[in-house]
């Protein structure tokens, strides 16, 4: 029965501020800082009118007694009457069951009351039911060992089904009864309750009891999904390799029986094997296929002393690129309840980034005053040609940068094809009218490859090719409603991803994938390692760090893995926790950068292990 829209809501919410606990994960850990002399922690989840919660706390006063409730026109209900009671032992959330862990500390609840639940009926939504094996698990998450569920209800399908999935859990069940109040009214009862009862509706009960030692927990029943290639996995550094290692743990090493070949692209591995293993990494992905890459530390010379390097290594993602002779293709993950900056932009805008050569193969030299910088070219036969850069009359600094003809073909041929794949339209820009060789190039090489290989393939395709300098790219693209394709070379790539990436969202919100003309595939996050949020970690304090990109790059990969191999788990797994980020977001639970720009009702902002657990709960319902 849906409940009535209570007037004034608002105002009477916050005259029950005593007794209403706003922010409940800043409590995690210290809920008996509300009550220091509680004997114990219950919590009642869906306390609905509070009839049952405020005649229990007022039954037993040395007991601290925290009521979850979802529907705030209820809450305020069960809120006012603790309020008129004066009690000071009961305290009130507004929040679902699925954040729990979030909210409290590990064993740190006594007991749990379950009363009369929803019992969804329905078998494809047994999932959403309050005494189903994921919600257990966060129970006992929360509980003590040998901390207790309390559950009664009228539904006699949901009461059966609760008894086998707590057996199936390893609870320990007892006092289980289907006719409570035969005898003669046993307990406080709920306002429901008391109405079943009036008919002569029996109520089921049962109590479960929860030994740690013991607890079946749902990934240790799920059989998880086979692999037979493995993964190329590549470890990075500071926070994206904490959130790396806490997405495996939580997201995919319950679900599926992972394979992988491992590397260590850390900055202090690299330095300690002279970045060879780099190379390694970039040699396995070429054997086994597919790879999926972490954030690094690209080095600069406060990195050199920060890590006590032997060397200012280069980009690795520049290396392993340009050992694959890669296309890096960037989209953003658009979720409903955050618009882009670009009011008219309506679909992704995906980046080709020529991932080869350029400024991030270049080589640089220090000028000083009274030199000459030369550009010179000896051919296979051992002739000179010789242009003058620059003479410098004062101090100056001077890069030399290349790129090669069969690169730039793979990169032309990596778009055209990937146009006809997901049937985008392409674009293409330079700035062919300054660097009229280098940029010209590009361009010549591009127009050649489309009239010859995809003219008449895009036309079939109702898709469209053109090229304009990158100057007036920029301003279409500001103008466009998006849903296209944007090829550029390696630098422009690198900056116009986080720009789009940007106003779109977030950096946290870009998937990224590495592809080489015969096939191989690196996927990425585009953003980088996000220091700050390391730097607090290391400090002892949570960080709300947004890992979206990274958990795509995984299920990017994982699902590339799957269509590679005929796995089509793997593949449906992928897409299930992809779905489970978005649903997650979407239904108003996110981290803290995206919350500023949240347009819906008030967004629920989580740590990154909050946000984490509350994906998992989706993932569990799915799977």
């Amino acid at each position: 029965m849906r409940m009535r829209k209570k007037p004034n809501l608002g105002p009477r919410m916050e005259a029950c501020d005593r007794v209403w606990v706003r922010d409940p994960a800043a409590l995690k850990g210290h809920w008996k800082a509300l009550m220091p002399a509680a004997k114990e922690i219950r919590l009642e989840i869906g306390c609905g009118k509070g009839k049952f919660t405020v005649e229990t706390a007022k039954a037993e006063p040395d007991v601290l007694l925290i009521a979850l409730e979802k529907v705030p026109d209820a809450m305020v209900m069960a809120m006012e009457y603790a309020m008129r009671e004066h009690l000071s032992n009961v305290f009130f959330i507004d929040a679902d069951a699925t954040v729990l862990p979030d909210l409290f500390a590990e064993g740190e609840v006594d007991l749990i009351y379950l009363n009369f639940c929803d019992p969804w009926p329905r078998n494809k939504t047994a999932k959403l039911r309050l005494t189903y094996r994921t919600f257990l698990d966060k129970y006992a998450t929360v509980l003590c060992d040998g901390g207790q569920i309390h559950f009664k209800t009228d539904n006699r399908p949901l009461f059966d089904f609760s008894l086998d999935e707590f057996r199936r859990c390893n609870l320990e069940v007892r006092n289980v009864t289907n006719d409570l109040h035969r005898d003669g009214i046993v307990g406080i009862m709920t306002g429901y309750e008391e109405r079943f009862h009036s008919l002569g509706t029996p109520i089921n009960r049962c109590e479960c009891i929860v030994h740690k030692d013991t607890y079946k927990r749902s990934e240790e029943r799920m059989e998880r999904i086979r692999m037979t290639t493995p993964l190329v996995e590549i470890d990075g550094d500071e926070m994206t390799r904490i959130l790396w290692k806490s997405i495996k743990e939580q997201l995919i090493l319950p679900f599926v029986d992972l394979k992988v070949d491992y590397y260590d692209l850390g900055l202090p591995k690299r330095d300690e094997t002279g970045d060879q293993i780099t190379h390694d990494c970039a040699e396995a992905i070429k054997k086994y296929g597919v790879g999926v890459k972490c954030a690094t530390i690209t080095p600069n010379a406060q990195r050199m002393t920060e890590y006590n390097l032997h060397e200012m290594w280069k980009s690795p993602n520049g290396t392993i690129r340009a050992a694959l002779d890669g296309t890096v293709f960037r989209a953003p993950i658009l979720v409903d309840g955050i618009s882009p900056a670009v009011r008219n932009w309506k679909a992704p805008i995906t980046i080709a980034r020529h991932a080869y050569g350029d400024v991030y193969r270049g080589t640089e030299v220090r000028a000083t005053a009274g030199g000459k910088a030369e550009l010179v070219f000896t051919d296979k036969d051992g002739n000179e040609s010789r242009q003058t850069i620059y003479d410098f009359e004062c101090d100056g600094v001077v890069t030399g940068q290349y790129n090669k003809d069969s690169s730039i073909a793979s990169f032309a041929r990596s778009c055209f094809q990937y146009a006809l794949d997901t049937k985008q339209d392409l674009w293409f820009s330079t700035k062919d009218t300054i660097a009229k060789k280098y940029d010209g190039t590009f361009k010549e090489i591009f127009q050649t490859i489309y009239d010859n290989e995809y003219k008449e393939k895009f036309k079939a395709a109702g898709l469209t090719y053109f090229y304009t300098l990158i100057d007036d790219a920029v301003a279409r693209v500001i103008r466009s409603e998006g849903g296209f394709i944007w090829a550029c070379k390696n630098y422009d790539g690198d900056v116009m991803s986080d720009m789009v990436s940007t106003a779109f969202g977030s950096l946290a919100m870009m998937t990224s994938v590495l592809v080489s003309p015969d096939g191989k595939y690196e996927y990425e996050a585009a953003h980088g390692t996000v220091t700050r949020h390391y730097y607090q970690y290391l400090e002892g304090k949570e960080t709300s760090t947004n890992p979206m990109a990274t958990i795509f790059a995984w299920t990017g990969a994982l699902s590339k893995r799957g269509e590679l191999d005929g796995n089509e788990a793997l593949q449906t797994f992928a897409a299930k926790l992809e779905k489970a980020c978005i649903d997650t977001i979407e239904g108003g639970t996110m981290t803290k950068d995206l919350a500023a720009l949240w347009e819906k009702d008030k967004a629920h902002v989580v740590t990154s292990d909050g946000f984490l657990a509350a994906v998992r709960t989706r993932l569990e319902r799915s799977l």
